[in-house]
């Protein structure tokens, strides 16, 4: 009694082996699916800044897309100007330029991102102490000021997100931090995803 209890799953384990062995592969995601997902993760609203922030860090669960992850940071700007860390609203930034450029609708979605860009800097600013957010709200819109102005994507005579030099900007003094400011980082200013 107990082998024949015992070989009764084996076929049925078998048959389910040969189920799956024979699924069709999953389907290609679509132009559209891409689409709209760039569009959740490009908006400026908390919940589009946490998806992607969830999106960004489980990148794995996403290879179906074919997103462009790469970031050159704050491009040609300091990403941590006056100790103030920039650098994810950069980021995603740079994701969302890079990501509407290939599909080709880089122009018809620049304002959302740009404005995306403004509402990361301003919640980054946020998370200071109140004495410190006018300077932060300050260098924030002037950023945002500049990839309004000069941002453009790859291949049309710019860098992703190209700031001018400090000085065109009248950003004399800023500083990089003392790591350079152009390295990537292991995780997000506390709280941003928050």
């Amino acid at each position: 009694m107990v082998r024949r209890a015992l070989a009764t799953p084996v076929p049925l384990a078998l048959s389910l082996v040969a189920v799956l062995a024979t699924a069709p592969p999953a389907q290609a995601v679509t132009l559209e699916e891409k689409i709209a997902a760039l569009s959740d993760f490009t908006q400026p609203t908390e919940s589009s800044a946490a998806a992607w922030g969830d999106a960004w860090t489980d990148q794995r669960s996403w290879a179906d897309f074919g997103f462009d992850w790469s970031s050159d940071g704050c491009s040609n700007s300091p990403d941590q100007p006056l100790g103030f860390d920039f650098r994810i609203a950069c980021v995603r930034h740079d994701f969302g330029y890079r990501n509407y450029q290939a599909v080709g609708d880089f122009r018809a979605n620049k304002e959302h991102i740009d404005k995306a860009f403004l509402f990361d800097l301003k919640h980054v600013c946020a998370g200071y102490p109140i004495f410190r957010q006018p300077s932060c709200n300050a260098l924030a819109k002037l950023y945002y000021q500049a990839v309004r102005r000069f941002g453009a994507p790859r291949g049309t005579g710019g860098e992703i997100g190209r700031v001018p030099d400090r000085e065109s900007l009248g950003q004399q003094g800023a500083a990089e931090s003392a790591d350079g400011g152009d390295k990537m980082f292991a995780q997000s200013p506390p709280g941003f995803f928050d």
